[in-house]
């Protein structure tokens, strides 16, 4: 039977720290398209990857994809930047759209840490927030 309606859709759709997983673009793509038929009408997908060169790079392919495969009224970058235009920060490999945020570790007891390990960490990661429709 096929779902019709708003069944199986969701509002929002995290995806973090998962493309630099995939081995290969096919399958990266195949996973951002089959993500992107699940979000319901006006729904929000985000793409969080490590604040690294390498990490931008994959969530930038994913802005690719929005604006070469989607009309305005199908998609809308709504966040770090809510235009869309090609980033800026792409042009040049020295530079990468990134931000960074401090967070607590797991407890010790949780996950074994060395002795002298911070109980915070300032983390960077990079993002993308599309709305669909």
């Amino acid at each position: 039977m096929i779902p019709t309606g708003d069944k199986g859709k969701f509002d929002l759709i995290i995806l973090g720290y998962v493309l630099q997983e995939v081995p290969s673009a096919v399958q990266r793509q195949m996973i951002i398209e089959a993500l992107w038929q699940r979000l319901s009408d006006d729904g929000v997908m985000v793409v969080v990857e490590p604040g690294s060169p390498k990490g931008f790079r994959f969530v930038h392919s994913f802005r690719e994809w929005v604006i070469e495969s989607k009309t305005k009224e199908e998609a809308s970058v709504i966040a770090p930047c809510p235009h869309m235009l090609e980033c800026p920060m792409a042009r040049d490999a020295q530079n990468w759209c990134h931000f960074s945020q401090m967070t607590q570790r797991y407890p010790s007891k949780v996950f074994p840490r060395r002795a002298k390990e911070p109980d915070t960490i300032n983390e960077k990661f990079s993002y993308l927030a599309v709305q669909k429709g």
